[in-house]
């Protein structure tokens, strides 16, 4: 089957990629002449880059170049397959990046909406995620019913994403067979971009020493590139699918990352108000040298809040399964080492 993958270069995509071939699929990806296959051919083995000749990294997959902010490209890449995944995405807290990430976010998902309803293709499965959904209050576990209520917060991620997915919902009132899933927070290999992953890479070298208020649902990029192709197969017109995993405050997530790579967790908790200002300071600073600091008052807002989801509707109709984050961890770390991005102390 002829299957189009958006962001297939990114973090979640390059999974979705490999998983989808191995599943005996005929994959084209869309990505931008300028785009970095590192964590493609991060995922291969060399074994598997001999035998699958000349494709993308080592992989027998076609490249249609384009843009998904690029409609005519998007149409191009759409026609001649039957199924979509649109993963595309610029995941960022970063106010100098708000154009870009509404472009990619939301005009892209458009685009890629209107180029399946012109192709008459027979599903697509749309990447969200749980920003584009409402957090329950005090810190009880929501699902894909919540509503969305991130809006005072002025969290453009997250409004972003609730109106990609409206746009796919627009889609579907014209009789598009649309899926969106909503993966929790994913760790595992190829993050190369340093979303999730940064709290590991940061913590083996030892650069986190505090905590903060507030906590998240996690997940293993595996298991939600296997839930993307469980809705594929299995999901329903126009349902959500909440990707997730185990839910933790962030003292806890931390404290289990410092004894995954063998460092002391951190001891103290900083107020969110204190954060905020060193945010504050950081936001300033990255005006002068238009560059993504690590630290945003968006960011800051988001994380403050125990955003924490439930996986049962994945689990029940699509057979979603849930690995152990510890393992996750473990491997999200020896993939940095392997990869010369750290030095290992296992």
């Amino acid at each position: 089957m002829n299957i189009l993958v958006t962001g297939a270069t990114g973090f979640v995509g390059s999974h979705i990629v490999r998983m989808l071939l191995a599943d005996g699929h005929r994959v084209r990806v869309l990505r931008r002449e300028s785009s970095s296959t590192k964590m493609l051919a991060s995922l291969t083995s060399a074994s598997e880059s001999r035998a699958a000749g000349s494709g993308l990294a080592g992989l027998s997959v076609e490249s249609a170049i384009g843009d998904v902010t690029d409609r005519n490209s998007v149409f191009a890449a759409v026609e001649g397959c039957k199924i979509v995944f649109h993963a595309a995405g610029v995941v960022s807290f970063w106010r100098g990046l708000r154009k870009i990430q509404r472009g990619v976010n939301v005009d892209g998902t458009r685009h890629v909406v209107e180029a399946c309803l012109a192709h008459k293709v027979e599903r697509l499965i749309h990447t969200s995620s749980i920003a584009a959904i409402g957090f329950a209050s005090g810190g009880q576990v929501g699902d894909e019913a919540l509503e969305y209520n991130w809006s005072p917060y002025r969290i453009h991620y997250n409004d972003t994403k609730h109106l990609a997915e409206l746009e796919v919902h627009q889609g579907i009132k014209r009789g598009l067979d649309a899926v969106i899933v909503n993966p929790a927070v994913v760790f595992g290999p190829g993050d190369l971009n340093l979303n999730a992953g940064a709290m590991v890479f940061q913590m083996a070298r030892s650069k986190i020493p505090f905590y903060f208020p507030g906590g998240c649902t996690v997940c293993d990029v595996e298991d939600v590139a296997r839930g993307h192709i469980l809705a594929f197969e299995k999901g329903k017109c126009s349902e959500r699918y909440i990707l997730g995993g185990d839910h933790y405050t962030w003292k806890d997530l931390l404290t289990l990352i410092a004894q995954v790579v063998g460092v002391p967790p951190p001891q103290r908790q900083i107020p969110t108000w204190a954060l905020s200002v060193v945010a504050q300071g950081y936001d300033l600073f990255s005006r002068l040298k238009k560059k993504e600091p690590p630290a945003t008052p968006e960011s800051i807002r988001v994380s403050s809040i125990p955003a924490y989801y439930s996986s049962d509707k994945a689990i029940r109709e699509l057979g979603y399964k849930i690995s152990p984050f510890r393992e996750t961890v473990k491997k999200t770390y020896e993939w940095y080492a392997a990869n010369g991005y750290l030095r290992r102390s296992l």
